[in-house]
């Protein structure tokens, strides 16, 4: 997994403007450099789509920081695909976006925004956005425990107990070694510490 934690003093011109575009063409490259596949958290938030945009645009030290991640994956699926990135390779990006409460209203309108986002981003990033349904996972492990904490008035936990949601859902072992059996690298814009897992070539997230 990649974290890019490298925030601008200003935003680069083409995002002021991102939700302006309508397009959703998609390239393919010509030459015959191999492509990884990059899948990033998006949440509609700035810090998510200023990731798209560097993963998306080309951006030379972001692909420095990509071939660093894919490179030291444990695991390649299938066993022995691991790609040659020795002589450049090209990028090819999708947006993946968490459900994590049932119905609730703000979701579509999260989705709609980085589908949006998405389809403004340069081409070589995908304009349908996947979700993932993480309501249970969320429900069991964040948000129970979060209620049970504010119901102790003598519990000492963060008043923002919702950030468990990045190292026991987004960050989990088990939900980033899936993703990573589709994808090449995972980015996201999350300010984490991250630690190796075990087994699937996924990775944990502490904040």
């Amino acid at each position: 997994m990649l974290s890019i934690l490298r925030r601008p003093p200003g935003l680069p011109s083409p995002l002021r403007g991102l939700l302006l575009s309508t397009s959703t063409t998609t390239t393919t490259p010509t030459n015959s450099l191999p492509t990884l596949n990059v899948l990033v958290y998006m949440s509609s938030g700035i810090d998510s789509l200023y990731t798209s945009y560097l993963v998306s645009s080309g951006d030379p030290a972001t692909k420095i920081l990509l071939k660093e991640a894919y490179l030291s994956r444990s695991s390649f699926p299938p066993p022995g695909s691991k790609k040659d990135l020795s002589n450049g390779f090209n990028v090819s990006a999708t947006g993946v976006h968490f459900k994590t409460w049932d119905d609730c209203p703000t979701h579509a309108a999260t989705l709609d925004l980085c589908t949006r986002q998405a389809s403004s981003l340069p081409p070589s990033f995908s304009s349908h956005v996947l979700t993932r349904n993480h309501e249970a996972q969320y429900w069991s492990h964040v948000f129970t425990p979060m209620r049970e904490s504010y119901e102790d008035h003598l519990s000492q936990s963060t008043v923002n107990g919702d950030a468990l949601c990045n190292s026991r859902v987004k960050f989990d072992g088990s939900v980033t070694g899936e993703l990573l059996d589709k994808f090449d690298v995972i980015a996201t814009g999350h300010y984490a510490a991250l630690r190796p897992a075990g087994g699937g070539g996924g990775g944990g997230g502490q904040d």
